[in-house]
């Protein structure tokens, strides 16, 4: 697997949890990453304070990322596959 792919599924995982409604602060206890990293995470996949930002409940100056640049992520690279 490359490392993109690694990535998107790193991403994937934080997301997944994220979006069953756990804090950040569980988030990464459960993947033993730091909060900052998955914040990273969480406001790439356009969640800003556990809402998911969409075209009908968008605020004056936010933006919504149509494409997730999964080279702006290389910090899950130092986080081993097996913890997700």
């Amino acid at each position: 697997m490359g490392i993109i792919e690694e990535r998107n599924y790193k991403f994937g995982k934080v997301k997944d949890e994220y979006d069953k409604r756990k804090t950040q602060e569980e988030v990464a206890k459960k993947f033993n990453m730091s909060i900052r990293d998955v914040a990273k995470v969480t406001r790439g996949a356009n969640n800003w304070h556990t809402r998911n930002i969409t075209p009908e409940n968008k605020r004056t100056g936010e933006k919504i990322d149509l494409f997730t640049n999964l080279n702006n992520f290389s910090f899950l690279d130092k986080y081993p596959r097996r913890k997700f």
